[in-house]
């Protein structure tokens, strides 16, 4: 982990602090059930300017580790009984933490995996415009199955949902998922996003919609697999930042492919890759402007 934070040009050594104390609330194998250890996925900012870090895994074995670290953090106890009162309520099939180092802030919080209808959450939803403006797109579109529900933290608490895209092809899930973009958005993916998505190795797309203050602060819109050169090539379509240091960051995470990107839409527009730590290396690819 020092070593992948050390190839992000914004890491400062205060961080380090907080990095080691999220990995040492993440469950070591001989903590969780036999046959189960936590899984690592880190998300990297095209633009090199943010990490996260996700792990998740069996909730026997993570959610007291989780709540000591919880604990550990000074979060409030309001916090903690959202997360065992929704815990309770939804018996996960995944429990898992996350950490976030973007520019000068870090955020983080816990997040839930696994397949469930919407209903399940949809109450504990206060009404505002953000929950209005996503009501509106379930409801006309029938989608009713969250994969992801993930909350933050603090201060500035926030509360992400992603959502599988339905359809049997590749191209007709990305159709839905660029009308769900427009009414999320106000702007449908644009032909460059949407050729590169169709270049993706399943349909398995999903968006992703994240609230603070009542209000939708991002939209992502999520694909599987796509190569680096294709991403490169979108992002110079698009004008989107794709920085030298990306592929640095990957080396330092001795990452391999690409496992799922996203496309993300909130004060500024950009990509952001994810990859498993210790799954491989790539190449430096050449700086995209």
């Amino acid at each position: 982990m020092t070593m992948s934070l050390s190839a992000l040009p914004f890491v400062e050594e205060w961080m380090d602090t907080h990095m080691a104390r999220w990995i040492e609330g993440v469950p070591m194998p001989t903590e969780m059930p036999e046959g189960h250890v936590a899984s690592f996925l880190v998300g990297i900012a095209s633009d090199v300017n943010a990490l996260t870090w996700t792990a998740h895994g069996n909730p026997d074995g993570y959610v007291v580790k989780l709540v000591d670290y919880l604990k550990r953090e000074k979060v409030s106890k309001s916090d903690i009984e959202l997360l065992e009162t929704l815990g309770g309520g939804l018996d996960p099939k995944l429990v898992g933490s996350w950490i976030r180092v973007e520019g000068k802030d870090i955020s983080k919080g816990w997040h839930f995996y696994g397949a469930q209808p919407f209903e399940k959450i949809a109450s504990m939803l206060s009404d505002s415009p953000g929950t209005t403006l996503l009501n509106e797109w379930l409801d006309k579109t029938g989608v009713d199955t969250f994969t992801r529900f993930a909350q933050g933290v603090g201060k500035e608490s926030t509360t992400e949902i992603e959502f599988l895209i339905p359809g049997v092809s590749i191209d007709d899930q990305i159709n839905k998922l660029s009308s769900g973009f427009e009414s999320l958005t106000g702007m449908p993916l644009s032909d460059n996003v949407k050729h590169t998505f169709a270049l993706a190795t399943e349909p398995a797309f999903a968006i992703s919609v994240k609230f603070s203050g009542g209000r939708v602060v991002l939209v992502s819109a999520i694909a599987p697999s796509i190569g680096d050169d294709e991403l490169a090539e979108l992002a110079k379509k698009e004008e989107l930042p794709w920085d030298l240091g990306l592929g640095r960051a990957r080396n330092a995470l001795q990452a391999g492919q690409v496992e799922r990107v996203s496309y993300q839409v909130s004060d500024r527009k950009r990509l952001e890759v994810y990859v498993t730590p210790g799954s491989g290396g790539t190449k430096e690819r050449s700086t995209v402007n």
